[in-house]
């Protein structure tokens, strides 16, 4: 039986087999451990691949439960809001007369029933609203009666005549 190897064959001069047995082995041994290195890098790879694939997948859960539990406050204080609106409205269309409670006394007797008494609570009301204008009326003149005490006391107590020409015109620039 023949063997054939890449350096020839077996009964060739100089050819040994265990030589080339070795040397086989030899570059069998570097392919194996080529081999297993570049698969360790490969899988290294992989690795950090499959690391980064978690966490960008653990991020993306992450922003999107963030995102869902930012709207879910979000919505919540719409609704919030619309229930408070809504309360107030109610509340506000059940006393929407102002006058709902009233009373008034006439001869001892208590009068509770408003398209009675409704007249005359207006009248009181206009009465109320006519004393507020006659008293802001007065309040302004008053305080212009001040203001002008004020600068006179102010104008009597300066002797330069020029200076005082010149806080009078101060003054009368500013009313």
């Amino acid at each position: 039986m023949m063997l054939y190897f890449e350096s020839g064959l077996v009964d060739e001069p100089g050819f040994s087999v265990e030589e080339e047995i070795v040397e086989r082995k030899d570059a069998k041994t570097l392919w194996d451990m080529r081999t297993i290195q570049d698969t360790k890098t490969i899988h290294d790879t992989k690795m950090h691949q499959d690391a980064k694939t978690i966490q960008d997948t653990k991020m993306h859960q992450d922003t999107k439960t963030l995102r869902l539990r930012n709207l879910r406050i979000f919505w919540g204080s719409v609704a919030a809001s619309i229930l408070i609106v809504l309360s107030a409205s109610i509340l506000l269309m059940k006393s929407a007369d102002p006058y709902a409670g009233s009373y008034i006394i006439r001869n001892g007797v208590r009068i509770t029933d408003l398209n009675v008494i409704r007249p005359d609570l207006e009248a009181t009301v206009q009465k109320a609203l006519l004393q507020e204008q006659l008293m802001e009326q007065w309040l302004e003149v008053q305080f212009a009666q001040q203001m002008q005490e004020h600068n006179n006391r102010i104008l009597d107590n300066i002797q330069d005549e020029n200076i005082r020409r010149e806080v009078e015109e101060i003054i009368l620039t500013q009313d």
